[in-house]
């Protein structure tokens, strides 16, 4: 079959979770001044996706998903006099495992993990400026791949690579 098909009987389960710790107000709100916040924002998903008994993979699990992926930032906000504000959050993605590259199991992605650094202060009501620096250590790292369906008998120049070191700045407005 081409590299996307519709196989007969699949599974797709797994679990999205997200979860906010605000850790000031667990023992550390006599550190951090009035109004501050520490707070550990988490999000984790895992996917287990696999063929059900087809003909040709079996039960193979499906080629094109990381198992797990787990993205984190640890975010101090300090608000100002006049209602506004700052903060800054170092950030992680972990991608302990790339998947699944082929259909037949054969060719797995490797894992991954970047760091950045994002933070913003207000300067009035609904404007907001702002700066995002990802991937800080300029890992080289596979973020993302075609699947195909037998890495032993089809090419296997299906990768890409992630984002280097990077940096944005700007200015968002809400109204």
């Amino acid at each position: 079959p081409a590299s996307t098909f519709n196989a007969d009987e699949t599974i797709h389960q797994g679990i999205e979770v997200a979860l906010t710790l605000d850790i000031g107000a667990y023992g550390l709100k006599a550190l951090l001044p009035d109004g501050s916040r520490l707070l550990l924002e988490q999000a984790y998903m895992f996917s287990d996706f696999s063929f059900d008994g087809d003909p040709v993979y079996g039960d193979n699990k499906l080629a094109g998903m990381p198992p797990h992926v787990y993205v984190a930032a640890l975010r101090y906000t300090s608000p100002a006099p006049n209602g506004l504000g700052w903060d800054i959050a170092p950030k992680v993605e972990w991608v302990p495992d790339g998947g699944h590259v082929d259909y037949a199991n054969n060719l797995e992605a490797p894992g991954y993990a970047t760091l950045g650094l994002e933070g913003g202060v207000d300067i009035a009501d609904g404007v907001r400026l702002f700066v995002d620096a990802r991937n800080l250590t300029d890992e080289h790292y596979i973020s993302t791949y075609s699947t195909i369906t037998d890495s032993t008998v089809a090419a296997t120049n299906v990768f890409y690579p992630g984002e280097g070191r990077s940096f944005f700045a700007g200015l968002k407005i809400a109204f």
